[in-house]
């Protein structure tokens, strides 16, 4: 479900390992991965059952690892009874001193939190800033700035939500919230902040079923961000501002896109898609 890259590691990253659906992620764990002599060594880190998303966020010097379980356990299949939770950890320089993984040591940030599902990053004056979608809203973990402070923790927007993304689509200044609602639902919308709070602006104008890839990124200059469904219609688009009303455009459709990237490469705009819904990893390049 994850895979994050460390810091100045040499090719080294963590993953979630196991996870498979809501109903197969007890045995969920976070694993180190790493190039042996042309093969890949992996370690266990920590067993953290329903672990769904996690990464790494930075505040000045210190990095910290951040994870988030979809359910804290389930004992009957579509078993939402125990909600998940958003745990952290320091991640100091000893964790990969020697041949030994060292498990982490994880703290309880935030508990509670109905299919929390969504996860997303942005960099806020210097420091990352974790934006983290559930039942019980959107919210944000800003790390603490130095040892002896606290995490903070934010509500954002008050809905229930699949995943969310913080950008600013028309240079206003301020952020807009892209959303996909409810959980693995069909409503891809916008919401800009208006006289203090944030407001709908704008919804794609046909169901987005089990909507469920997205990503922030910036294309010839523009914020924008692609997003993809596994159901009905199926697509991956792009949704952009124009400088007077929000657009999409389609990359492709009746591919049940599950997570997408895009990335900058030798000059050209390249989108890579895992299509699951047909088996495959597509590699997009964009002309715009």
């Amino acid at each position: 479900m994850s895979i994050v890259p460390l810091p100045c590691a040499n090719g080294m990253f963590l993953a979630t390992h196991c996870f498979y659906s809501p109903n197969d992620s007890l045995d969920a764990k976070l694993v180190l991965v790493r190039p042996e002599n042309g093969k890949w060594a992996v370690s266990k880190v920590n067993d953290i059952p329903c672990l769904h998303r996690f990464d790494i966020v930075r505040s000045k010097e210190r990095n910290y690892l951040i994870a988030c379980t979809l359910k804290e356990k389930y004992e009957t299949e579509n078993d939402w009874r125990f909600p998940g939770k958003v745990l952290c950890s320091t991640l100091s320089d000893n964790f990969l001193k020697g041949s030994n993984v060292l498990p982490l040591k994880f703290e309880e940030l935030k508990s509670g939190l109905l299919k929390n599902h969504g996860y997303s990053k942005k960099r806020m004056n210097g420091n990352d800033m974790a934006v983290i979608s559930s039942e019980n809203g959107i919210f944000s973990f800003l790390p603490p700035i130095s040892p002896h402070d606290d995490w903070e923790i934010s509500k954002i927007l008050d809905m229930p939500c699949s995943d969310a993304v913080l950008i600013d689509f028309d240079g206003c200044g301020e952020d807009e919230i892209l959303s996909l609602s409810p959980f693995h639902g069909d409503c891809l919308a916008i919401h800009k902040r208006i006289k203090g709070r944030y407001e709908k602006v704008w919804e794609y104008s046909k169901p987005f079923e089990f909507a469920h890839a997205i990503f922030p990124t910036i294309i010839n200059g523009m914020p924008c961000v692609i997003a993809g469904c596994r159901s009905g219609v199926r697509e991956l688009l792009i949704v952009y501002f124009d400088g007077e009303r929000y657009r999409t455009m389609l990359i492709d459709k009746d591919t049940g896109c599950m997570n997408v990237y895009h990335q900058k490469v030798g000059g050209d705009d390249i989108v890579i898609a895992a299509n699951g819904e047909i088996d495959e990893v597509a590699y997009y390049r964009l002309e715009i």
